[in-house]
Formats: structure tokens, sequence, C-alpha cells
């Protein structure tokens, strides 16, 4: 899904946090995939200082990459 605006990438990045909480919180690796630029952007500035507030530990890498022909965000 790709979005029209910063506010609904906002929206949705903050309700991808709730899920990968519990990951983060054990020091397990996840991974975000996306069409949308926009939302690893958003993941890429947020989470760090979300994280921070909880004293958890993280690295983020991200890629941009082709799947099925089309590119693909992974963060």
């Amino acid at each position: 899904m790709i979005f029209d605006s910063e506010y609904e990438v906002e929206e949705w990045v903050d309700s991808l946090y709730s899920d990968m909480v519990p990951y983060l919180a054990n020091n397990i690796n996840i991974g975000y995939a996306t069409p949308d630029q926009k939302v690893v952007k958003s993941l890429e500035n947020h989470l760090p200082c979300r994280v921070d507030f909880n004293e958890v530990n993280i690295q983020i890498h991200s890629e941009k990459g082709k799947e099925d022909g089309k590119v693909i965000y992974k963060i």
C-alpha cells in the first residue's frame, strides 16, 4: 500500500509500533517491507525515539530492492 499523505503514514507507523514492541523488547530481529518509501523513512525517524523512551537498544538497517519487478523498501 502506498499512502497519499504524511498523516496516513504517521497513523500507520503508530499502529505498527505496538506490533513491534514485544519483539524489540526481547532483542528479536524483525523486519518490515513496503513499496512506500515514506513508511520506511518514518520508521527510521520514530523507532529510535520510541525505544529510547522504553530503554530498548536497537539497530536500524534499511535497503531498497526489487521483488517481482517492483521497488520494495525494507527496514
